[in-house]
């Protein structure tokens, strides 16, 4: 209305730029709008309220509804494209025909109408590339390390929100890009395990993509609309358990695996996870072998190349494990143990022997050391686990077809395994004694013990070198002790970890309660130091840095935890090689409902190698990245890992670069300035 009585579709469309709606008399010439030429004078103009503009700037009252299908159109053309800014001759170009004929009619530019609608689309120059047309307060990812002025800031946290976008349908065409961080959300997880439900009920596991997007719930359908993606899209992210095939006209979709997984990953992840086991089992397969030095050992992968290059001729592979294993499945070619003859083995080139990780056949290696025939003999090292990560084929000896199926011969074996390639069939009862896996698996936890040991001391003597430190198996006899006679030990321990490791388990003990670190906290900033007398506090971790640091701040600066009042009264222990070393002494452990468990965490993957194997099921996140504050513990443990730099190894050399007399002096003097400590 030119008289200001109603709204103008410009108005209504949003656009408050300063035009308002074109005067009655230009109503016969709507249908085909040119630029408004000067019919009038300016006092006319004025009369119709509408502002002085100079030309060419003057627009044509180009009908709104029309600008703003193009400005949605751009947008959602950038929003399909991840938020990717684009050039404006490249929207141009892929406007829609209905666009670029309204454009032609109303004579007016693409930079133009864009410009109409700074709400939906923003319009920015670049260098070199010219106009750049983006979505306003989107994620930026531009070429610039910062969004021009007119793009605004992006809305959200970076990492944290975009996850939530996606499933708010906000980050359109982006879930892609970022599908091994929305692993983590339960709403992905619970929309694989529904298609792999509809497969499993599906004859050979197997159905028609067209016909299972059909089928799946309506929680995996919203799922799929909001992240914006297609079935097939997500099911080709995890091609390990979900196999897609082109047949004729239709795409199929097979489930791999017998029953539904609990938590899926992608084919990157898998290799992450697998190349980490890898490491750890080329680490327990030194340790189960260390007392048989003399045995030689052999990697997979030159086992594999040797069979691709010449096969089996001149080449012996011996099968060390029992009948029980050999049965399920075995490497291609391979002999068993008890078939081997002194004849066969002095016409063999090259013999590899092979067991579950190695133990076994290294054993047999170090037996033979000794005979003629020492030379050629090997054994491969990780054993038929390492074989398989290096992807080596099983065949299954009664058929010699291939097989995936494999004897793990122990439960605690299984997590060293590769999660691709093979299917675990883990032993429901214990093998024969001469063969029981048990005998190794102590042989590695003990060499394991002795590492945990050197770790400690280094830890205590970096980072607490003023705390006492308490060994696991002198805490647990004197328990007893103290039981047998009838009184308390007047022990607390107190679980320093974070709340995902104790969620797992931590330490339990009869008659000494078990507190976590915030309770400590308050409790040493408001106790009284008479109401702490008769406690002795034993503060743990994963090897006793995080709590030696805690004591050692609590002693030297206690008013940083408001513990003044009972700084000098309170007895502060950190347990040596934490938890870690309470597993190698046996201690109990209970879960977060208290129930007895065999189920401990590491906290990270550098500290695996530091709890015992048998009888421990380690429970790690396979794919986190290092926590900060394990970086430091980390190259603690690789310095005790070197007797050169370790931190006991420099006191040991200081000691014996000192005189004997000095020395007894120096040890005698300490001893007189400890006799006034109880402990």
């Amino acid at each position: 209305s030119p008289t200001g009585s109603g709204s103008s579709p410009l108005a209504m469309a949003g656009y408050d730029g300063g035009l308002s709606a074109a005067p009655s008399f230009l109503d016969e010439r709507a249908e085909n709008p040119v630029y408004m030429r000067p019919m009038m004078s300016m006092q006319s103009l004025t009369a119709f309220a509408l502002p002085v503009i100079s030309p060419p700037v003057f627009l044509a009252p180009m009908a709104a509804p029309m600008g703003i299908d193009i400005a949605t159109e751009v947008q959602r053309m950038i929003e399909t494209e991840s938020f990717k800014p684009f050039s404006l001759s490249e929207v141009a170009a892929r406007l829609s025909s209905a666009s670029q004929r309204v454009l032609n009619e109303s004579m007016m530019s693409l930079e133009q109408v864009l410009r109409l609608h700074p709400d939906l689309v923003s319009v920015w120059e670049q260098d070199e590339l010219g106009l750049m047309v983006s979505v306003p307060q989107s994620p930026w990812l531009g070429a610039n390390a910062k969004p021009p002025e007119e793009h605004g800031v992006p809305k959200g946290k970076p990492q944290k929100a975009n996850r939530e976008q996606v499933l708010n349908g906000i980050l359109r065409g982006k879930a892609l890009d970022i599908i091994e961080d929305l692993t983590v959300v339960p709403d992905l997880q619970e929309s694989l395990r529904d298609i792999a439900s509809i497969l499993l009920a599906s004859p050979d596991r197997t159905m028609l993509v067209s016909s299972l997007g059909n089928r799946i719930s309506n929680k995996t359908r919203n799922f799929l609309r909001s992240a914006k993606l297609r079935t097939a899209q997500l099911l080709r992210c995890f091609a390990d358990d979900f196999v897609l095939e082109e047949k004729g006209a239709g795409t199929t979709v097979t489930y791999a695996k017998a029953t539904p997984e609990q938590f899926y990953v992608t084919q990157q992840q898998h290799q992450r996870i697998d190349f980490a086991r890898h490491s750890r089992l080329l680490k327990l397969a030194a340790d189960v072998t260390m007392d048989f030095r003399q045995a030689k050992d052999f990697s997979a992968t030159d086992l594999i190349n040797a069979v691709c290059t010449s096969g089996t001729n001149g080449l012996m592979i011996v099968d060390c494990r029992t009948e029980a294993e050999q049965s399920i499945s075995a490497l291609p070619g391979a002999i068993q143990l008890y078939n081997v003859t002194a004849e066969y083995l002095k016409e063999a080139r090259l013999v590899v022997a092979y067991c579950c990780i190695g133990c076994r056949s290294a054993e047999w290696c170090q037996e033979l050391s000794g005979s003629v025939i020492a030379e050629k003999l090997h054994y491969l090292r990780g054993g038929i686990a390492a074989w398989l990560h290096e992807g080596g084929q099983l065949i299954q000896p009664s058929t010699g077809l291939p097989c995936r199926l494999v004897h793990c011969w122990s439960w605690e074996l299984s997590a060293f395994f590769p999660t691709r390639g093979c299917t675990l069939h883990c032993p429901e009862t214990s093998l024969e004694p001469e063969n029981s896996p048990e005998r190794s698996l102590l042989r590695a936890s003990h060499v394991r013990s002795q590492r945990l040991r050197k770790v400690a001391w280094e830890v205590r003597l970096r980072y607490c070198p003023s705390v006492l430190c308490l060994d696991a198996e002198d805490i647990i006899r004197s328990i007893r002790q103290e039981k047998e006679a009838g009184r308390s030990a007047g022990y607390i321990f107190v679980d320093v970890r974070t709340p995902e490791e104790v969620e797992v388990s931590t330490i339990s003990s009869p008659g000494c309660p078990t507190i976590f670190k915030d309770a400590f906290l308050k409790m040493v900033s408001s106790a009284s130091a008479e109401s702490l007398n008769g406690h002795t506090f034993i503060l743990f971790c994963t090897v006793g840095g995080r709590s030696g640091r805690i004591c050692q701040e609590l002693l030297t600066e206690p008013e940083k935890f408001g513990a003044t009042n009972v700084a000098a009264s309170i007895q502060l222990k950190s347990l040596l090689g934490g938890i870690a070393g309470w597993a190698h002494a046996k201690g109990g452990l209970v879960d977060s409902m208290g129930q007895p468990t065999l189920r401990i965490s590491p906290w990270c993957q550098a500290f695996t190698d530091l709890f015992p194997v048998s009888g421990m099921e380690l429970v790690l996140d396979e794919l986190q990245v290092v926590p900060q504050d394990a970086r430091d513990l980390i190259d603690c443990k690789s310095n005790a890992e070197q007797a050169s730099a370790s931190a006991p190894g420099q006191i040991l050399r200081t000691c014996q670069a000192l005189d004997p007399q000095v020395l007894a002096d120096t040890l005698h003097r300490a001893a007189q300035s400890c006799q006034q400590y109880d402990d």
